[in-house]
């Protein structure tokens, strides 16, 4: 959450809701319907220029590594909700789910991978949910289709 004075932005020091790690790809899609929705939200990236930008849009956004213990108590987790890692490095979110539960993290978490074998993996590590947005897409644009298919036959 972000509160603005005289055309500068300053982060606010209030808990965030969700965290998304990774804010790059679709994290950045992720974490600004989010923060348009009301989520107070923070987001972890490794690349400088998209945490600019992204607090240039008013989101808190910290620079560092989703692996990182330090940064993740600097979260304040016991007021976060969700952690959310868009990475699909499934080594790296196995280390971040290990770390939350080390942190005494209670929240939920979503990972995201693109193999079912991940998945099941990441599910036995803990994750609440495993994302996996290849499969989710098409399966939406099944469904659109089936949609528009179903109308044109009534």
């Amino acid at each position: 959450m972000v509160t603005r004075t005289a055309g500068a932005v300053d982060l606010d020091p209030a808990s965030p809701e969700a965290a998304v790690a990774v804010v790059a790809d679709h994290g950045s899609r992720l974490i600004t319907t989010l923060h348009a929705r009301g989520v107070r939200v923070a987001g972890i990236d490794f690349d400088p220029e998209v945490v600019r930008t992204m607090r240039g849009h008013g989101i808190d956004t910290r620079f560092g590594d989703a692996e990182d213990q330090h940064l993740l108590e600097t979260l304040l987790l016991a007021g976060i909700r969700w952690i959310v890692s868009t990475l699909p490095q499934p080594e790296i979110n196995a280390v971040l789910l290990q770390t939350l539960a080390a942190l005494g993290y209670a929240g939920a978490t979503a990972v995201t991978v693109h193999h079912d074998d991940d998945a099941t993996a990441l599910a036995a590590a803990g994750a609440n949910h495993v994302l996996h947005p290849y499969r989710d897409a098409a399966d939406f644009a099944a469904a659109l289709v089936t949609q528009d298919r179903t109308a044109l036959q009534t």
